[in-house]
């Protein structure tokens, strides 16, 4: 029995030993293959013929840059509507200030709306016509409302 369990140890003690060199054995294949891999692509590289990493490296930069652009036109644009949100605001303000020392009534009514209605009440044409009538311009003639007490908003963007 004792010679047994002695055998069964060495044993053990040989199959630890054994896995052990076929695990190093086995990376040190790997470790190879992947050095010469390398070493291929790099002669490549250097030869100056498409090699697959290259052409991976160029997929993922184009990738990130298409990324990059992206964004950034998505934040200009942002900015340069904010921009053109209060020109225009700030547009129709300058005509209702206009059409108030006018018709202080009317000033009253469009001074109780906010900025988004006021300015879709002065850009609609047949209310235009309808203050250029009350407040002393005619159909035919005098302001029609439509420049926005002298400011340009496409100018204005564009100076900056």
């Amino acid at each position: 029995m004792i010679l047994a369990v002695i055998l069964l140890g060495i044993c053990q003690f040989v199959g630890f030993v054994g896995f052990c060199w076929y695990l190093r054995l086995y990376f040190d294949r790997k470790q190879a293959q992947i050095v010469e891999s390398v070493n291929a692509e790099l002669a490549k590289l250097v030869a100056g013929e498409p090699c697959q990493s290259a052409a991976v490296l160029n997929a993922i930069g184009e990738h990130i840059g298409s990324v990059a652009g992206r964004t950034a036109k998505a934040s200009l644009m942002a900015d340069l509507s904010h921009v053109n949100r209060n020109a225009n605001l700030d547009a129709s303000d300058a005509q209702a200030a206009e059409i108030g020392s006018r018709h202080p009534a009317l000033a009253a009514a469009l001074g109780s709306l906010g900025p988004r209605s006021k300015k879709g009440l002065l850009n609609n044409p047949i209310l235009q016509l309808a203050f250029s009538a009350l407040t002393g311009g005619g159909p035919g003639g005098g302001d029609t409302g439509n420049n926005h007490g002298g400011t340009d908003v496409k100018g204005r963007i564009g100076r900056g």
